[in-house]
């Protein structure tokens, strides 16, 4: 007898939770945030760099722009920055490892934790292009959200 009740008691709210997301539920799914507001909120709470990955993220995006390049070519031993263009090769040497460590020689015995701080790069800041090259080095470009983020952090 009282199971009988029980099943009744639990239809009824049943039909009332279904009855509710009838003629509710599209309403509900309509209030999730834009966009824009997403990809906001990504860059500024969801990934917060180290101040050596800032400082690499900077760096590329100082040079990109001062060299006017769509990408860097860093060579993974000493983390001198390699131009396909002969002018300037002749023109600049840029050790890339040397700026971001603050170091003047010795550079490849902080190689493998520039490689570190590379690969542990959000991929949405800094791009890493494969491509084959000789002594395989970084080819790497900076993202928009990547220049966002410089310019939000200054």
């Amino acid at each position: 007898m009282h199971m009988g009740w029980f099943i009744t008691i639990l239809g009824i709210i049943l039909i009332g939770v279904g009855t509710f997301f009838t003629f509710y539920g599209q309403s509900i799914k309509d209030v999730s945030p834009k966009p824009d507001v997403i990809s906001k909120l990504m860059v500024t709470s969801r990934y917060i760099l180290s101040p050596q990955q800032e400082k690499l993220l900077a760096i590329v995006y100082k040079y990109q722009k001062q060299l006017g390049l769509n990408k860097l070519i860093i060579a993974k031993k000493e983390g001198r920055l390699h131009f396909d263009d002969k002018e300037k090769r002749e023109k600049y040497s840029i050790n890339i490892i040397g700026e971001v460590f603050d170091i003047s020689s010795d550079y490849s015995l902080r190689s493998n934790e520039f490689e570190n701080l590379i690969l542990h790069m959000p991929s949405n800041f800094l791009k890493i292009i494969p491509e084959s090259r000789l002594d395989s080095p970084y080819v790497v470009m900076i993202t928009e959200e990547g220049i966002e983020y410089i310019k939000k952090s200054k």
